[in-house]
């Protein structure tokens, strides 16, 4: 079971937003599917296949502008079964002991004044099922989203 973080990227996209008074995120958190290679983005199902090798994005609209800022984001996953996340970039990742649960964090500097988005490749043995996903960015927890790996 193996879930490669392919990028951790900033893009600009448009989102409907639900403003929040002082808050950076704006809108909490979606959850979005992507070809692979985090283009084609969509927000039409959160059912995630691992044989047409879709990829689970999380999106959150921000501001104010923080291009140039450091922002860091703490992603955690609760899997219906054990199963392993491997990153290519500077994350630290931690998991339970039953595998079962994964905290991923990462600090990196905003690229863009309206995005963050992180995505992460599902392989063919990954557990099947809900999972759960709450983020944090900058200390600020977002509610938890949920999303489903299917065939």
């Amino acid at each position: 079971m193996k879930k490669t973080l392919f990028a951790s990227i900033v893009l600009g996209l448009t989102l409907p937003v639900l403003a929040q008074s002082g808050s950076f995120v704006t809108g909490g958190v979606r959850i979005a599917k992507s070809d692979g290679y985090g283009e084609n983005i969509s927000f039409d199902s959160t059912d995630i296949s691992r044989k047409k090798n879709e990829t689970m994005c999380w999106v959150a609209q921000i501001t104010p502008n923080p291009v140039g800022k450091m922002v860091t984001t703490t992603e955690i996953y609760k899997l219906p079964a054990k199963g392993v996340f491997r990153s290519n970039d500077s994350s630290t990742i931690v998991s339970s002991a039953d595998k079962k649960t994964w905290i991923i964090t990462d600090t990196q500097e905003v690229r863009d004044q309206s995005v963050l988005m992180k995505c992460w490749t599902m392989g063919k043995d990954d557990p099947k099922g809900q999972y759960s996903l709450t983020v944090t960015v900058n200390g600020e927890e977002q509610a938890p989203v949920t999303f489903k790996v299917v065939d």
